[in-house]
């Protein structure tokens, strides 16, 4: 962005906290997660202010209001856009929506957050949660290589519980698309020793 196209959006963005500042809280919240998304074009630290101040007000919005659940949705997804490491500190999603997780990691993804989206799949306890097709994604654009050795055990995990809950054979998607990095998998635990508990996979 050169010198005059900053100006012109430092100036949109004025105009639209004003506007959100006289707005009711409905509208007022999620003007600000928008902000917040827009002002890491130029600051970063300023755009994390703006998300921590809009998350505590979503907070006290959910608590007296109903039906925002698609304005919870995409607060979401605009911090993850942001800086997802503070999706930890908004309110829990609804069952019906926590399911789609594949957006929220592709919506990182996009941004430039792959270390934030492979930290986001490790750190996920739910495996009926788990977006498998994320996985092979996040694979081809993180950069550290154990923490992706790590994130193919996980996708196994996940895909192991879910399997065994609906008895279903079929291989997950990390296999389908990613067999040649379980192969390296395999040929990197080979180095460890017979009893160092590194996962083994079978990419056949």
């Amino acid at each position: 962005m050169d010198a005059h196209g900053l100006v012109l959006a430092r100036e949109l963005v004025e105009d639209a906290f004003r506007q959100a500042e006289s707005a009711p809280p409905s509208i007022a919240v999620p003007a600000h997660f928008h902000i917040a998304r827009v002002l890491t074009a130029w600051s970063q630290e300023q755009a994390n202010t703006l998300l921590h101040s809009a998350i505590q007000q979503l907070t006290a919005l959910l608590r007296t209001h109903r039906g925002l659940d698609v304005v919870l949705r995409e607060a979401y997804l605009l911090t993850a856009a942001t800086t997802p490491a503070l999706i930890e500190n908004l309110p829990p999603l609804p069952s019906y929506l926590s399911r789609d997780q594949f957006q929220l990691v592709q919506t990182m993804l996009n941004h430039g957050h792959s270390e934030a989206a492979c930290d986001y799949l490790l750190e996920m306890a739910d495996s009926a949660e788990f977006p498998q097709f994320a996985v092979s994604l996040v694979l081809a654009q993180a950069l550290n290589e154990d923490r992706k050795l790590a994130l193919v055990r996980r996708s196994v995990q996940a895909w192991r519980a879910l399997r065994g809950k609906r008895r279903d054979t079929a291989k997950p998607p990390l296999f389908k698309f990613r067999s040649d990095f379980v192969r390296s998998f395999n040929s990197r635990s080979k180095m460890h020793a017979p009893h160092s508990g590194v996962l083994r996979l079978n990419a056949q």
